[in-house]
C-alpha cells in the first residue's frame, strides 16, 4: 500500500515537472533598470503557442505595484498591447515571498503571466516591454519577462 502511494506520487509529481518545463524560451528580456526595452524581435511560425514569464526578486518596504505593458506585432502589422499584474502569475517555480512587519522581499525564477497567444502566421513577431514598478524604498534585484514556445 505504502509503495503504490509512493509510486503514485513520483509519477504525479514527474508529469508535474514535465508538464511545467515542456516550453521553451525562445527571449528573454531584461528590464531590471526599470526602462522599456528596446525593441526585440524573434521569428516564430504559424502554429506557435507563446506564452509570456517572469523572474523577479524585488525587497521593499510597505507595498508595491508591478505591471508591464506587452506590445507584440507580427510582420509589422497592428498587434496586442496589454498591461498584465507581474505579481500575480499563474504559475510559479522556484518562489519564495517573506515579509516581516513592513519590510518584504518577493522571488521566483518563472511565473507565468500571460499564455495563450497564437501566431497565425510564420514571420518576425517584434515585442516591447514596459514596466512599471512603484512602491517605496524598492531594491530590485532582477527582472525579466521570458518569451516560451509550447
Amino acid at each position: 500500500m505504502k509503495k503504490t502511494a509512493l509510486f503514485i506520487i513520483l509519477a504525479f509529481l514527474s508529469f508535474c515537472l514535465l508538464a511545467c518545463s515542456s516550453s521553451e524560451t525562445i527571449l528573454t528580456i531584461d528590464v531590471t533598470d526599470g526602462n522599456p526595452s528596446d525593441i526585440t524581435t524573434v521569428e516564430v511560425h504559424e502554429g506557435d503557442r507563446l506564452s509570456i514569464w517572469n523572474s523577479i526578486d524585488i525587497e521593499y518596504y510597505g507595498d508595491f505595484d508591478l505591471q508591464y505593458t506587452l506590445e507584440l506585432q507580427l510582420n509589422s502589422k497592428p498587434g496586442m498591447k496589454k498591461t498584465v499584474d507581474g505579481k500575480d502569475p499563474s504559475i510559479k517555480m522556484m518562489s519564495k515571498d517573506i515579509k516581516v512587519q513592513n519590510k518584504g522581499q518577493i522571488s521566483w525564477q518563472s511565473g507565468r503571466i500571460l499564455s495563450g497567444i497564437s501566431i497565425s502566421e510564420d514571420g518576425i513577431l517584434s515585442i516591447r516591454i514596459t514596466p512599471e514598478i512603484q512602491g517605496e524604498d524598492l531594491t530590485v534585484k532582477r527582472n525579466a519577462i521570458q518569451i516560451k514556445k509550447s
